[in-house]
């Protein structure tokens, strides 16, 4: 018989981590070697404990598929309800059980063939214009292109057009040049699905979110943890937040290093920047700021203030939860890390836990409804 190995124990402030709500969205970011990786191993275990009143079916999806195999070698019995995958297993899953994958597989996972299309697009694109250099560069820049393009979730020339290209500068193409450009990627869809390949690795993901938002029965996961999300495209982290349903959570584990902070710039003048008439978003979406604007809201309503060092418990104000059962929980987490209880004020806001409810009041103009807790009782603010 096998050993039966026993995971990790937490130290220091993995535990604050392992401990965060089960409900929402979390980042978790940290340099090479801080531990990311059993933190993620710690927090899905955590989240799937059936001892406790959050526990559901937890998944870990990872790119690593090293850590799959040492995963199942590890046979905890702690991570008994914790199904370890990475993410082309996990969509190729879903798609086919929601009957959208060919009986033949239909991925264009061969790099030779995906080049030939992609080359054959290019060429009777060409044919329609004049000579121009533009046609003569080598079929990786066009194929890098295409893969951002499906990466980021671009379905149309307008957004491809006003979108910002972050990469390589030798890999970009100028905006002069985008329609063209489109029109080589769509004949090149249009080539590998005559082929019988409805996807390629890259555009998979979205076929996936599309698919999520138009699904509504019930999650197959209660809670989804992503290991080195630094790897994943962010069609693939739309889909995997789409993939747990609104009582559970998404934990992101990534490394501050690797493609994070580009946009990041400091002072008052980056602070006033963030309540602009226009401002760029997220995978080149430029987000337009209306007179009903919430005035004390970012025009970006995903936009952060980062501080760079710990926040001291004493400028923490108040903590915001979405119900009332939701503040005993924490506080049940406040007695479990010693804690004072009556430390800190708790307001429950419902509104600021679901995005477009809190959106549809952002652009109109009106305050969430906020309610100050209190154990005998809450009162309106």
């Amino acid at each position: 018989m096998g050993t039966t190995k026993r995971l990790p124990t937490p130290i220091g402030r993995q535990k604050e981590v392992l401990c965060l709500p089960a409900q929402g969205h979390f980042a978790v970011l940290g340099t090479a070697g801080s531990g990311k990786t059993t933190l993620a191993i710690l927090r899905s275990a955590y989240l799937s404990d059936p001892r406790t009143d959050h526990s559901g079916r937890t998944l870990l999806v990872t790119f690593n598929r090293a850590l799959v195999a040492y995963l199942r070698h590890l046979q905890d019995r702690d991570l008994s309800n914790v199904v370890v995958e990475n993410y082309h297993t996990f969509a190729r899953g879903y798609l086919n059980s929601r009957g959208k994958m060919p009986p033949r597989n239909g991925i264009c996972s061969d790099l030779d063939e995906r080049k030939r299309l992609i080359e054959s697009a290019k060429n009777e694109v060409a044919a329609r214009y004049e000579k121009h250099p533009f046609f003569d560069r080598p079929i990786d820049v066009y194929s890098e292109e295409i893969r951002w393009i499906s990466q980021h979730g671009i379905s149309s020339l307008k957004a491809y057009t006003s979108a910002e290209r972050i990469g390589r500068a030798g890999a970009r193409i100028a905006r002069k040049y985008r329609k063209v450009m489109f029109e080589i990627y769509e004949n090149y869809i249009q080539k590998r699905t005559d082929s019988g390949k409805l996807y390629d690795w890259d555009d998979l993901a979205s076929a996936t979110r599309q698919e999520l938002e138009h699904d509504d029965s019930a999650r197959l996961y209660q809670h989804i943890v992503i290991d080195e999300g630094q790897d994943f495209s962010p069609e693939m982290i739309r889909s995997l937040a789409l993939a747990v349903p609104p009582d559970g959570s998404l934990t992101f584990f990534g490394d501050v290093a690797h493609a994070f902070g580009r946009e990041i710039k400091e002072g008052a003048e980056a602070f006033m920047a963030l309540f602009a008439d226009s401002v760029q978003g997220a995978s080149g979406y430029t987000f337009h700021r209306t007179s009903s604007h919430l005035l004390c809201c970012p025009t970006d309503e995903q936009a952060e203030v980062l501080i760079p060092d710990r926040v001291p418990l004493n400028d923490i104000l108040g903590i915001v939860a979405s119900s009332e059962e939701q503040v005993k929980n924490e506080l049940s987490r406040f007695r479990h890390l010693g804690i004072q209880e009556d430390r800190f004020k708790f307001i429950i806001a419902p509104t600021m836990f679901k995005k477009r409810a809190l959106s549809t009041c952002i652009r109109s103009g009106r305050r969430p409804t906020e309610k100050l807790w209190s154990p005998g009782g809450s009162n309106d603010t």
